[in-house]
């Protein structure tokens, strides 16, 4: 293993290893709570927000800086639950919840005023 290593560093032309990644979670980020447990999703500046329907929550989450639009299925028990972006809204800035046909639906407002539905009520 070694010996890849060094060969990978080598033929980069850097003596540097690569950056660590970003975590994916980071203190400061927003906490949720959902059925007396304390959820902490994204990094600082993310928004988030639970959605209701027919019974079931899911959590949403927004990344301002770059659009990302993240829905989680699943609520994590024992180790981090990942998801990838289901969406990008350019110009996304919050989260906003709207009560319709028994479930709540989640909007993203824009820089420049609009509201973007992410769901339609079912």
């Amino acid at each position: 293993m070694a010996a890849a290593t060094i060969a990978f560093l080598l033929s980069r032309g850097t003596d540097q290893p690569p950056p660590e990644p970003v975590p994916l979670v980071m203190e400061g980020g927003p906490v949720l709570t959902y059925l007396g447990t304390s959820y902490q999703l994204g990094r600082p500046g993310d928004v988030a927000v639970v959605r209701t329907c027919d019974g079931r929550a899911t959590a949403w989450l927004l990344r301002p800086s770059t659009g990302a639009i993240y829905r989680f299925e699943a609520w994590a028990t024992d180790e981090m639950l990942t998801v990838d972006p289901i969406r990008i809204v350019l110009g996304g800035q919050s989260l906003r919840l709207a009560h319709s046909l028994g479930c709540t639906d989640v909007h993203v407002e824009t820089t420049d005023g609009r509201y973007v539905p992410l769901t339609d009520g079912s």
